[in-house]
């Protein structure tokens, strides 16, 4: 899930816990363009790392900041374990205008 406000967001997800249990690093991949692939070795898109000392939850938040307001934006989840990288399915949310009204993203998942 995502809560928005108008310049930062907070991106939550469930790891599986077969995914989870090889976690090194996980994050967010995020872009104002849907025409692009949203992996992390894409340089269009951003990406935000989570923090390595929480590799052992099976919810992680992910903080990202410096979006624009009243925009939208696709992202998706990413962890890297032994088994290599896992990616959610790319969804969206959208930025508010003022800075005390959230936004919310589009979908509550786990993979």
């Amino acid at each position: 899930s995502v809560t928005a406000k108008s310049t930062t967001a907070s991106v939550t997800a469930d790891i599986a816990s077969d995914v989870l249990a090889s976690v090194k690093k996980y994050g967010v991949v995020l872009s104002d363009s849907n025409n692009q692939k949203l992996v992390i070795t894409n340089d269009a898109a951003s990406v935000v790392e989570g923090d390595s000392s929480n590799t052992g939850l099976g919810a992680v938040t992910i903080s990202v900041e410096g979006l624009y307001p009243n925009s939208r934006y696709y992202y998706r989840v990413y962890a890297i374990g032994n088994n290599g990288i896992e990616y959610s399915e790319i969804n969206t949310f959208e930025t508010k205008s003022s800075g005390n009204n959230e936004g919310v993203g589009n979908e509550d998942y786990e993979w």
